[in-house]
Formats: C-alpha cells, structure tokens, sequence
C-alpha cells in the first residue's frame, strides 16, 4: 500500500485532490495516512512538507513543498513563479527534461539509503495548472471575456506546447518505479498508447441557404468585389436550386472518412442561443434525422456546442441540452467560440447533468492551457469542492493553426507542428483532442488546401496506433 503524509494541514483539500488526480492518472491505489492508519513493513510512505520529518522507517518519497503556491497570499496575488526547465540524469522515454513553475532547486530528485527526495513540488505545479488558477486571479479578458493566452505562464515561459503536468507524473512514476518495480501504470486505452479524440464542432449547418441575400449583400459592401459576388451568387444559385451541395453539409465525408480508418467521433450541436454569433439552424431539420442515424450507426456521438453566451447562463444552457437529449443521451459538450469561465463553467454544465467538457484550449494557439492531456474532474477553488464532470482538454482546433490572426501556419507547417504535438502526447498515454468543424471543409474557400492537412493529422494518428474514440468513450474507460 502507497500512504500519503501531508504533514503541513492548511489547504489540505486542495493538496488530497492532486494526489487523487496523480494516483488517478496512474491508476494505482493510495490512502491518506491519519491516526488510526495501520503501516505494514513492505508499505511505501509518500511525505508532503517544507522539511522532512519521517515518521516511519519504510521506503519513501518526500516532495518537497515550495509554499509558493499555499501560503497567505493564496487567491489574492498570482504566486511567485521560479520557472525553469530541469535537465533529467536519465530520460524517462524520451522526455528529457521538466518544467518546474514553483521550485527552487536545479535538480529533479536525490536518491538515499530507503528513499528520494523529490525537490520539484509537483503538487503546487499540477495543482496551479490544472484547476486554472491564473485564470481566476487575473482579471483581463478578450472580446470575448475569456482568459487571454499572454497571460498566461505557460505562453510567458514558452512551455505551452508540453504537457507538463503528464510529464511531471511520469518523473513521479519513475521514482515509484525505483522503490517498487512491481508498479505499472494502468492501461485504459485498450492497450493502445494514446487515443485519438476527432470532434466537429456543427456552428452552421449550410453556409447559403437562408441567408443568400445577406451574405452576397455584406461581401459586396466589404470588400467591394464584384467578380467574387458573382461567384458567390452564382454558387448560391446552384445549392438553391439543388443542383450542387451546400458546402458545410460535409457530414458525408465525414462520416465515410470515420469509418474507413474505425473512427468514432463526436459530433457537437446547436440547437439555441441569443445573440448574433449563434447560428440559429433548426436542429429538427429533416436532412439532419438521416446524420443522427449515421453518426450513431457509427458508434459515434451527438453532443452539444453551448451558444455563445450558455458559458455563464444555467437556464440557457440547461434549455439547450435538453433539446439535444431529444435525440441521443447526451453526455458531452464544448462552448460555442471556446468561451469559459472557472469554475463557473465547469459547475454549470455539472448542474445541467452533462458527463464531460472539452472546450479547455485557446482559440490563439494549439498545446496545453491546462498542461494536461488526460481526463480529469476539475477542482473548484472557490468552493474547495471537486466538480462533477470531467475535463477533456481540446489541444487543437482548425482555426488556431491555419488563421493568420492565430498561428498563421501553411499546411506543411501545420502538419509537422501538430506530428510533434502527438508525439509528446504518446509519450504520456494522452489524449489528442483534435477540433475540425464541418464548414472547415468548404473546397470552394480559403479551407481547401486544409482538407490534405485534415486528412494527414488522421492518418498519422492511426497510423502511430491511436485508439479513435468519441469523448463519450473516453469517459467510460477511464472512470
């Protein structure tokens, strides 16, 4: 048995949760020690303190607590960071290096006569991160009021692009490893290596119908292009008439896309909203009954995309999800233009009984907001409670490498970025959550050099032997 000291009480909650979080991850079991804990001679004890104080002559592990995260200053100021990336004696994989935010030391671990002495505070770094308390301290938001990528440290310190918080459990695993070499880290992928997490994003339904005039009418007045107008009209025209598809209705090729490389995907509808960047299509429409058989004849899943202001709004979002449960048993959802709000967010969506989230990411750039890329049940700072739903990090969306007002990738350089970002996530058994909505696949726009790029990221995930499975799935096994 793994017994866990947390010799220093105060913020006891929220250093319980990360190691539940940590042993989780893991997969293994753990107790927390209190006075009636009764120690076997072959039991491993795992201290928590600024100094150590062993209590017991068994093997152990003490991390070392920075307190510059838990101390008086905790949710008034953004703590003091010490960033720095520790070389590792020997790489766990090919992971060779640690991010460290709150440490002091320049080194990972000692090793003595029984023990290690582990001097990165994994829990203050994991805790930090995962539960987004930076986002909570700081008070700048975009146009949209969601938490703004240059605030935060994983952009400041250049590590968003590495799942710090996997990593520093691997380095803890290694450790563990040395002490017990019985332990393994539980599977739940199916004896895969990592999963492919595909999810399309439905904002639109159909890019002209029932709004032919108004698009043609804003084109001609924006950029003032007659021969493009006349495209576009002719294009309208043609749809319109049937005698061409509507250019988001892609649902076809996605689905046939799926099913040759056995994917289940998931699928994120809307069906409500408020304000002008909701897309108002009709969830009962008659062409959409046949995708919802499609879909779930391929083990996929319908969820729902929460209209743009549903992130803060429990009676909106509540509407909305039981609209969707008309047709599936929903379970999952992301945020219409990513926008969040912790925890509130998280405690919204719990309440309106949904299973899991994947809205986590930013809209500028593709990596780790949370430096996390397995699912986890979100802690609330503010209530000291975790939140009954769990967290499925997005890690890339469409739009964040190919627009220019994001990372302003080429199709090439997209494809090697997201290669690497895959590869960092089979080194943790992670998830690759990738984004692509089904207007992100108009050949007739600026997406149509995109498509091969869509095409490739699947490709190559499978062919690294990801298994592709709809967030639903996800869940399942990994409860």
């Amino acid at each position: 048995m793994i017994w866990i000291d947390i010799r220093n009480d105060e913020y006891i909650l929220e250093k319980k949760y990360t190691f539940d979080l940590i042993f989780s991850s893991i997969g293994i079991e753990h107790r927390f020690l209190d006075i009636d804990s009764k120690i076997e001679n072959d039991d491993l004890i795992i201290y928590y303190s600024p100094e150590l104080k062993k209590k017991y002559s068994n093997n152990y592990i003490w991390i070392k607590e920075s307190l510059n995260l838990f101390n008086d200053n905790y949710l008034k100021l953004q703590p003091n960071y010490s960033v720095k990336k520790i070389e590792l004696e020997e790489s766990i994989k090919s992971i060779k290096d640690i991010i460290s935010i709150f440490s002091q030391e320049n080194i990972t671990y000692l090793q003595e006569d029984n023990g290690f002495k582990m001097l990165v505070d994994i829990i203050s770094d994991i805790f930090f991160m995962v539960t987004r308390y930076e986002e909570i301290i700081c008070k700048e938001k975009d146009s949209h009021e969601r938490f703004q990528l240059e605030e935060s440290i994983a952009y400041k310190f250049n590590f968003l692009n590495r799942p710090i918080v996997n990593e520093q459990i691997e380095l803890f695993l290694s450790i563990l490893r040395k002490l017990d070499e019985k332990i393994e880290k539980k599977n739940r992928w199916l004896n895969k290596e990592f999963v492919f997490f595909l999810s399309h994003d439905i904002d639109s339904i159909f890019k002209y119908k029932d709004k032919i005039i108004k698009t043609i009418g804003i084109k001609i007045l924006r950029e003032k292009n007659i021969k493009d107008s006349i495209k576009l009209m002719s294009n309208s025209l043609k749809v319109l008439l049937n005698k061409k598809k509507d250019p988001f209705w892609t649902f076809d090729y996605l689905a046939t896309l799926e099913e040759k490389y056995s994917i289940n995907a998931s699928y994120y509808f809307m069906c409500g909203g408020e304000t002008g960047k909701d897309n108002y299509y009709n969830i009962n429409n008659k062409n959409l009954k046949n995708v919802f058989k499609r879909i779930k004849d391929n083990s996929s899943e319908i969820g729902v995309h929460g209209s743009y202001n549903s992130y803060n709004n429990f009676n909106l979002l509540n509407k909305e999800a039981e609209k969707i449960n008309e047709f599936t048993n929903l379970v999952g959802i992301r945020q219409h233009y990513l926008r969040f709000k912790v925890p509130d967010t998280w405690n919204i969506q719990a309440k309106c009984g949904l299973k899991y989230d994947t809205t986590l990411g930013y809209a500028k750039y593709a990596g780790f907001r949370g430096g996390v890329c397995t699912p986890y049940k979100p802690f609330d700072i503010l209530n000291r409670e975790v939140i009954d739903i769990y967290e499925i990090p997005l890690i890339v969306m469409d739009g964040t490498i190919s627009e220019a007002q994001y990372m302003g990738l080429s199709p090439n350089e997209a494809i090697e970025y997201v290669k690497q970002v895959i590869d960092r996530i089979i080194e943790v058994n992670g998830v690759f959550s990738l984004l692509w909505h089904n207007s992100s696949l108009d050949k007739n726009s600026v997406w149509s050099d995109w498509i091969t790029v869509y095409e490739e990221i699947i490709k190559y995930s499978i062919d690294k032997n990801a298994l592709a499975i709809s967030g639903e799935k996800i869940i399942e096994l990994y409860k």
